[in-house]
């Protein structure tokens, strides 16, 4: 018996498959559409394993569907923008967002970006994956781009979305803003400090009290310190003010069932922001945020002599000044697991940032209750995306101002002279017209109709399952303005 040629017997089916466009999705059928949320796959390198077992299961239902008599909606498609591209950008030619032109670094991924997509066309077609090149889309076509401002704008228009500043996961290095999801953790040991805060007012020479924080470059923005109410030995501190080190701000001692007395001291220095404690306390509480770390991971001016400094370096500055002034008692170590990014892995940071956020708090019952009709096959413990945990759903940092250069889907632009007045701000709606039939590659009018109605949007998920649940609604635009914890942490 003659081996098995896999090469020639496999192309021969794949070019079958192709010149009789067996995968085709006909928009004319009068057969039922099997519609395939597919998730457009980054173009910032080849495809590995991990992508030839997702997508295939994917190809799994597709291939099951048609089989069944369905008219199959399997979009090929691949998503060009975003950070994963940025990052690699950025160390292949050695630069910056921030050292490069817009224009030029916007350039640059494009030509990073597309450099892929052919040989992953081919590598999809040499696993057998039965997508359909005429649906294609790559999520920097004109077309998409003005799809999801559309998007945007119609939310926009009907008071869902709205600006606001909010502490998010933030990564200096990629200089962007981070889902919870997106935010990995890895083992670390770092210093717990035990550092003299003095009493204020106090009659006695050197009455202080000890707090143990492994953040000593955030006492700029230290807010509270805190203490256990079941801590009998710490009740008398309770209402009393303290002196910050190095700084000599004043601070009052408050009582709080989430300290943790086998932690360090006791008492917890609150700071904005730290850690989610941190967070926590400050949402709770309703203290005035400050900024001690800009975007770029580097202190600010309200650190005094530590501004500019990475925080790493700030840190360590700060526990010699502390040393040397005789407030720091001791040191140990302090096992932890430090928050990451998952594409750069530097540590996250809270910071409070400009951000679009998608109101979601009027329709979380109605969310879930329709998550809870879905017949799911794995079960997992975020369903409908932590709605019932999340207050709202946040749209992304700024993108139209510059801090996700090559991830352009939303372009909003905030004038004075004219456009859309809504809660005190001001919107221009970019100009959009629906694009020809030749606009659209490999669709024809009538499809890329259907296209519009059935086609995954990319990032904007919760936009479109929020418009779903609302049906065809056309009521009166809520107010914008939310409420003051509305905003996600996310």
């Amino acid at each position: 018996m003659a081996q098995y040629d896999s090469a020639s017997i496999e192309k021969r089916w794949q070019d079958m498959w192709k010149d009789e466009a067996v995968y085709r999705f006909d928009p004319k059928s009068d057969k039922p559409v099997y519609s395939i949320d597919n998730p457009p796959r980054y173009t910032s390198g080849p495809l590995h394993l991990g992508h030839a077992t997702g997508y295939s299961l994917i190809d799994f239902a597709a291939r099951y569907r048609r089989m069944k008599g369905y008219n199959v909606f399997f979009p090929l498609c691949f998503d060009v923008n975003g950070t994963p591209i940025e990052v690699k950008v950025e160390k292949k030619h050695h630069i910056t967002k921030l050292d490069t032109s817009r224009q030029e670094y916007r350039r640059l991924c494009e030509e990073y970006a597309n450099g892929f997509i052919a040989q992953m066309t081919e590598d999809f077609k040499m696993l057998g994956e039965s997508m359909d090149p005429s649906i294609y889309y790559q999520t920097d076509a004109p077309y998409y781009r003005k799809i999801t401002q559309l998007s945007f704008v119609n939310l926009f228009n009907r008071g869902l979305v709205y600006k606001a500043n909010f502490p998010v996961n933030w990564c200096p290095g990629c200089m962007t803003a981070l889902a919870d999801a997106e935010v990995e953790y890895r083992d670390n040991v770092n210093k717990l400090n035990y550092i003299k805060f003095m009493v204020a007012d106090s009659d006695k020479e050197d009455d202080y009290v000890l707090v143990a924080t492994t953040r000593p470059e955030l006492l700029c923005t230290c807010k509270v310190v805190a203490v256990h109410p079941d801590d009998k030995e710490k009740a008398h501190l309770v209402g009393k003010e303290l002196i910050t080190p190095l700084y000599g701000r004043r601070v009052k001692v408050i009582s709080d069932p989430a300290v943790k007395l086998d932690y360090g001291t006791g008492n917890v220095m609150i700071c904005t922001i730290g850690d989610k404690d941190d967070l926590m306390w400050v949402m709770k509480y309703h203290l005035p945020m400050e900024k001690g770390i800009d975007e770029a991971g580097k202190m600010t001016e309200l650190s005094g002599k530590y501004a500019g400094m990475p925080v790493l370096e700030a840190r360590e500055a700060a526990i010699e000044d502390l040393r040397a002034a005789g407030l720091l008692v001791k040191q140990e170590d302090n096992p932890q697991q430090v928050s990451i990014c998952w594409r750069c892995h530097t540590p996250i940071e809270f910071l409070q940032v400009p951000q679009w956020f998608l109101k979601t708090t009027s329709f979380k019952e109605t969310i879930l209750k329709r998550a809870d009709e879905i017949n799911w096959f794995r079960v997992h413990e975020d369903k409908a995306a932590g709605l019932d945990q999340l207050p709202g759903v946040g749209l992304g940092p700024e993108q139209a101002e510059g801090v996700r250069h090559a991830h352009p889907h939303m372009g909003v632009r905030e004038v004075r002279p004219c456009g859309l007045r809504h809660g005190g701000a001001v919107l221009r709606r970019p100009g959009v017209r629906r694009p020809s039939g030749g606009e659209v590659p490999g669709v024809r009018r009538e499809a890329y109709r259907m296209h519009r109605r059935l086609r995954h949007v990319d990032g904007l998920f919760g936009i479109l399952l929020v418009q779903h649940v609302l049906g065809q609604g056309r009521g009166a635009p809520q107010e914008a303005v939310p409420h003051e914890h509305e905003a996600p942490v996310s």
